[in-house]
């Protein structure tokens, strides 16, 4: 028996670089200060509860003094986001969330549930360098342009922040990395290519 594996994709026609005046712009927004360097995690809700925002107010706390962590999304009711992390509820459109994208320094994907993370592709088309839990399907998004750690291992997180500006150097090739692996006509044509070779023999 044949098993294909055939990956989601990302529309990088919405998902890309931010300019200078749009991330500008989301600086003021959500007055964020200049002072800081900032690492950004999405996700749909957070829950007190929940690994990922354990993690995340771990991660917070052992930052460098010039770093802040940002989480994007609703908080679940009875949850609330504590300092030092800031929190963003909500991210109005695709143009805003890639300029949240641009600004960081890294995206953080928390996640140990999730199979293909696509907030880890959107965030790449971007040209931001993605760190990731070795579970699932995500630690094989950041193919060689990012840094895969232990489930939960935040110091791990914490020790690969020095090496940022050196994979920041490859933001064009991350860029491309998504063009090539994630693209939606490329991968939806697989889906069919498979379903002819199943019914058809070819």
């Amino acid at each position: 028996e044949n098993i294909q594996y055939i990956y989601n994709w990302v529309d990088y026609k919405k998902f890309h670089r931010a300019n200078a005046a749009e991330i500008e712009a989301f600086y003021d927004k959500y007055h964020l200060s200049r002072d800081y360097k900032y690492i950004i995690s999405v996700s749909q809700d957070w829950d007190n509860e929940s690994s990922r925002y354990k993690d995340a107010i771990c991660l917070a706390k052992k930052l460098p003094f010039d770093f802040r962590l940002v989480l994007v999304g609703r908080v679940s009711r009875g949850s609330c986001i504590e300092a030092p992390i800031i929190h963003i509820s909500y991210i109005n459109g695709y143009r805003e969330l890639s300029a949240a994208y641009s600004m960081a320094e890294a995206y953080i994907h928390l996640s140990v549930e999730d199979t293909f993370g696509k907030v880890i592709a959107e965030a790449m088309a971007c040209g931001t360098v993605p760190i990731v839990f070795n579970s699932t399907a995500c630690s094989e998004i950041p193919g060689p342009y990012g840094f895969v750690v232990a489930p939960h291992d935040v110091d791990a997180i914490v020790k690969s922040l020095p090496r940022l500006p050196e994979m920041q150097k490859e933001s064009d090739n991350i860029i491309q990395y998504v063009l090539n692996n994630y693209d939606y006509h490329t991968n939806a044509q697989q889906y069919v290519d498979l379903y002819h070779k199943i019914l058809y023999g070819r």
